[in-house]
């Protein structure tokens, strides 16, 4: 943490999206009644920078951005460690170093922090592919309560390269993708097992079932109790050491589903599959996650090039159309939500009305990575050092 320089700026002068089908957004239609959709300005700008000054440093980089139930925000920088800031003022309040715990180290050959969630007790769970790190809140800080190796578990597998004339064995692989908290109070764990259920007893956090899915489970959407969406991968890639330069192409297959956890039935909503060669302009795209938001009864998916629009009430699939090309970025608020044309490479907000998603207008903000609406209806986005708020006018 040495290593990192805040610069904040004040520019103020004049990551709820609904989870459930239970949950309307009535309350948000009211509150924005008479505002310009693209009223937005810049209030706090905070810049991660570089104080090392070496040949080969760089600035931190932002890898993961999630809000507090405080309406503070967390930001995971460079995949090691969790900081804390007030969303109204940027203002650093705590950090957890992980790597700074040699308990935690010794059960993890290689550390990545890849997100974290904030429990309904106040329990902090952090996760790497592998571990899950439980730290329990003590007034303003926080101490790591327990570790969960998933790894361990004997739910790894072996993982295998394809190559056109021959395969490769490799070492025994384990994704831990997400972890989630039901209305019950069961912890989820989405991983390439499948699903993983803890719950707490005596201050500690047990795992007491775990489901086998067939592709790997990078997300899931509680719509009520006992019924989840599963948003599920699969990749393969294959790989040629007869050409110069060598290429590698991966297939991704895509399944959305629902699940019902009491019965284990599970009825597909999409399947489909997409490719990525090496050379095509978006193999970077190969490894991203499927992208969804959900209004009221709408559930829209966006993988790799293709856009789903699903009545989950009927089970009906609106629209299946390969010419939308966006990737859902956010809700935005009412009947408009944010994407990014890939056709353009532009962040557009597109209107969803009379169950058809047309162009609205260009986003007011371009240059950014990630976005996501805060608790108070304002905006994060994030670029790969340097987060902003943005505010309704």
């Amino acid at each position: 943490m040495g290593t990192l320089c805040k610069q904040i700026e004040n520019i103020d002068k004049g990551e709820k999206d609904y989870n459930s089908l239970e949950k309307i957004e009535e309350e948000t239609k009211s509150f924005f009644i008479n505002i310009n959709p693209l009223s937005l300005q810049l209030k706090l700008t905070l810049t991660f920078v570089d104080t090392k000054k070496k040949e080969y440093s760089y600035p931190p980089w932002i890898t993961f951005v999630h809000q507090l139930k405080s309406n503070n925000i967390g930001i995971i920088i460079d995949y090691n460690y969790l900081s804390i800031y007030s969303s109204n003022t940027f203002k650093l309040i705590y950090s957890i170093e992980p790597k700074k715990n040699n308990t935690i180290m010794n059960e993890v050959k290689y550390f990545g922090l890849s997100g974290f969630i904030e429990l309904k007790n106040n329990d902090l769970l952090l996760w790497t592919s592998k571990i899950i790190m439980i730290y329990k809140k003590n007034k303003n800080s926080y101490k790591l309560l327990q570790i969960i190796n998933e790894f361990k578990q004997g739910t790894n597998y072996i993982k295998y390269s394809e190559y056109s004339r021959y395969r490769d064995k490799e070492d025994e692989c384990y994704d831990l993708n997400s972890l989630h908290e039901l209305r019950n109070g069961l912890v989820v764990s989405c991983n390439s097992y499948g699903l993983k259920f803890y719950s707490k007893n005596n201050d500690k956090y047990n795992l007491i079932s775990k489901l086998k899915i067939e592709y790997n489970v990078e997300n899931i959407l509680e719509i009520k109790e006992n019924n989840l969406i599963l948003f599920q991968k699969k990749s393969i890639t294959y790989s040629s050491r007869c050409v110069i330069p060598s290429s590698s192409s991966t297939n991704n297959y895509y399944r959305v589903s629902f699940y019902n956890i009491k019965n284990n039935e599970e009825k597909i909503l999409v399947e489909d599959k997409a490719n990525f060669s090496s050379f095509s302009r978006n193999y970077s795209e190969a490894s991203s996650k499927i992208k969804y938001i959900i209004k009221d009864k709408y559930l829209f998916i966006s993988l790799s090039n293709l856009f789903y629009i699903y009545d989950i009430s009927q089970n009906k699939e609106l629209i299946k159309e390969k010419e939308i090309k966006i990737k859902l970025l956010c809700n935005y608020f009412n009947d408009l939500i944010i994407a990014k044309d890939l056709n353009e490479e532009k962040i557009k907000l597109y209107q969803f009305k009379d169950r058809v998603l047309k162009f609205y207008n260009d986003f007011p903000f371009q240059d950014f990575r990630k976005i996501f609406r805060l608790n108070n209806y304002n905006f994060l986005i994030y670029s790969n050092n340097q987060l902003k708020l943005l505010e309704i006018k």
